[in-house]
């Protein structure tokens, strides 16, 4: 099972959504055979640590591959970081702090905000979290945001739940996050290049009750989603896996 799992899903998610890019979470396995298959096939990498990035580099993957993305980064992790993953930052403090590094370096730098979107999973009224900055917000820090000197918002990150195994929840988040983007680009102004849809594909352990995700009905949906939106973006659609193409190794 170890091998035919860990060589079959990236192939089997490239050909059943060829509109987007997929990252491959470091956290889950960063074993370097494992992560030189997988960027081998052209995925990126979910970095949640400086580690984790430069793991990433040496497995071949370019800047623009590797997206680095945890709460709580140091002004030292973002030094190190800087030319080597695209940043995304978690809060408007890191935003802050990341300019403040750039000018410092005297660089002007893309970097993405993670943001934590006014709805739920299920579609439900959302809550603030103590992870990426509020939906709400965005318009109050507008003033902000557009002092900052030396970064360029030009991706955004929202990521909501892990294992989900219903197709559909799937596709209405999407849909949500496409929402979220318009509204990036027509209100905020900003010019996306990169959409991080976050991850949310499940995959069953051992639960009799549970049927896996049904990665043919997603890819359908998927693909309408891309025909409504794409005349509104230039932007990479990316995917995490999350644990997606490792988690059934071993067994």
């Amino acid at each position: 099972v170890t091998g035919v799992q860990t060589c079959a899903l990236p192939i089997l998610l490239s050909e059943k959504f060829p509109r987007f890019e997929f990252l491959y979470s470091l956290k889950c396995n960063p074993y370097t055979p494992i992560v030189d298959f997988i960027a081998s096939r052209g995925f990126g990498a979910d970095a949640a640590s400086v580690e984790e990035v430069i793991i990433a580099n040496k497995a071949g993957l370019s800047y623009e591959k590797v997206l680095y993305s945890s709460p709580g980064k140091t002004r030292r992790n973002i030094e190190k970081a800087l030319d080597k993953s695209i940043i995304v930052a978690d809060s408007y403090n890191e935003l802050f702090m990341i300019n403040d590094v750039a000018k410092q370096m005297k660089l002007h730098i893309k970097v993405g905000l993670r943001i934590n979107p006014d709805y739920t999973m299920n579609i439900e009224k959302g809550s603030s979290s103590k992870f990426g900055v509020d939906e709400e917000t965005l318009i109050k820090q507008r003033d902000f945001i557009n002092s900052l000197t030396n970064i360029k918002i030009v991706g955004i990150h929202v990521h909501l739940c892990s294992q989900v195994l219903d197709h559909y929840l799937l596709y209405r988040y999407y849909e949500k996050i496409f929402e979220v983007a318009l509204f990036c680009s027509d209100v905020m102004g900003w010019r996306l290049e990169v959409i991080n849809f976050g991850g949310g594909l499940g995959i069953v352990y051992s639960s009799l009750d549970d049927n896996p995700l049904d990665l043919k009905q997603l890819s359908d949906e998927c693909e309408n989603l891309f025909r409504r939106f794409r005349n509104k973006f230039n932007a990479r659609l990316i995917i995490e896996t999350g644990r997606f193409v490792v988690c059934a190794t071993g067994q």
